[in-house]
């Protein structure tokens, strides 16, 4: 079936900035979001200290989403804020990918990268 040119819309060339996030007060429900459309190209980042951080991975449980999604993904308090160990509880599953190094779960990234913040 040919396009009804007159309904179309166009979408704007994808940047990377477009996968920006801030961890600490973009809410999950929009992070999930971005990863979900950014996940093969150019994947959701944010920096800290000075250095990109790449989320490659991020897994929700759904029945705990409806209840944490307005929370952020990492508390400001890490470890005491949103979670027992600082990310949100509706997250099962999560590797972050510092540049120049490896994807790290959750608890390797918290103890080299936040501890020292």
């Amino acid at each position: 079936m040919k396009q009804n040119e007159s309904e179309a819309t166009y979408c704007q060339k994808i940047e990377k900035a477009d996968g920006q996030i801030d961890p600490f007060k973009d809410t999950l429900e929009d992070i999930y979001a971005k990863y979900r459309a950014f996940a093969l190209r150019p994947k959701i980042r944010f920096t800290l200290n000075g250095k990109t951080i790449i989320i490659e991975k991020l897994t929700i449980d759904e029945t705990k989403r409806t209840t944490h999604c307005g929370l952020p993904l990492i508390g400001e308090d890490v470890p005491t804020a949103v979670g027992t160990d600082g990310v949100n509880p509706a997250i099962t599953e999560i590797l972050l990918k510092p540049e120049g190094k490896k994807a790290m779960d959750w608890k390797s990234f918290a103890n080299g990268y936040l501890n020292s913040r």
